[in-house]
C-alpha cells in the first residue's frame, strides 16, 4: 500500500515577542476526522493537527489529507479499520511525524528556533601526510 500526505491549510502565530523560560509544548493529533472513497483503490482520510506553548508563546494548526493507494482489498479492509476502531499505530505515527516536522518549519519561520536540536556534523580536520585515517 502506497501513503502520501498532503497538507490543505497551514497556519502559525505568534503570541509573545520574547517568551521568558522555556517552553512546554502540546501536541494534538485528530486522526481521522473523515474518511471519503476516492476510487476502488484509493482511500483520503482527513486529519487535523493544533500545537500549543505553555507559557502561550506560539500557536499552528495543520490540517491536511492520507492518501492511501492499494489493491481493493487493502483499501476496504483500511476503510473498515478506521470506520469500526482507532486508527493503526503506524499510521498515527506516520501522520504526526509528517505535522511536527512543518510546524517545525512553520515556527522556524515566524522566529521561534527548532524544539528538538540539531546535530551538525564536527568539521573534518584534513590527513596529515602518512597519516590513514578510516573513510
Amino acid at each position: 500500500m502506497q501513503l502520501s500526505i498532503s497538507f490543505t491549510y497551514l497556519q502559525a502565530e505568534k503570541l509573545l515577542e520574547n517568551p521568558q523560560g522555556p517552553l512546554n509544548v502540546n501536541l494534538q493529533v485528530t486522526f481521522p476526522t473523515s474518511v471519503e472513497r476516492h476510487s476502488d483503490s484509493a482511500l483520503v482520510i482527513g486529519f487535523v493537527a493544533n500545537v500549543t506553548s505553555s507559557p502561550p508563546a506560539f500557536a499552528a494548526v495543520v490540517k491536511g489529507r492520507l492518501l492511501a493507494q492499494g489493491s481493493s482489498e487493502e483499501v476496504r479492509s483500511l476503510e473498515e479499520k478506521l470506520r469500526t476502531r482507532a486508527p493503526d499505530p503506524e499510521l498515527v505515527q506516520l501522520v504526526t511525524n509528517q505535522v511536527l516536522f512543518e510546524v517545525m518549519l512553520l515556527l522556524r519561520e515566524i522566529g521561534f528556533p527548532p524544539a528538538l536540536p540539531l546535530f551538525t556534523t564536527p568539521p573534518q580536520q584534513p590527513p596529515v601526510q602518512g597519516e590513514f585515517r578510516p573513510v
